[in-house]
């Protein structure tokens, strides 16, 4: 599992040299994720930010640059977490 907006790598084998995408499916969208490295052996890539309220299953599909189109790895995204900011100070 990844949170929403977090950075993942993504091992797999044959992806060419050619970067393609990497789509993220989720409750029947497709979103693509940014890529910051293909690989032949795989890719590193930044999940889209979404603001989800619970955890969501969610497949992720790697398009080659010569478009084969890999099998769906399962994922679990959760919601990003929040920074905490304190509650404002009382007025005096």
């Amino acid at each position: 599992s990844a949170a929403s907006g977090d950075m993942i790598d993504i091992a797999g084998e044959g992806l060419g040299p050619e970067p393609g995408e990497v789509l993220i499916q989720i409750d029947g969208l497709d979103l693509q994720a940014e890529i910051y490295g293909w690989y032949d052996l795989g890719v590193h890539i930044k999940l889209p930010s979404l603001p989800l309220a619970v955890e969501t299953e969610a497949d992720i599909v790697i398009v080659r640059g010569d478009g084969a189109v890999s099998n769906p790895v399962q994922i679990k995204v959760i919601p990003a977490k929040r920074p905490v900011t304190p509650p404002p100070a009382p007025v005096k």
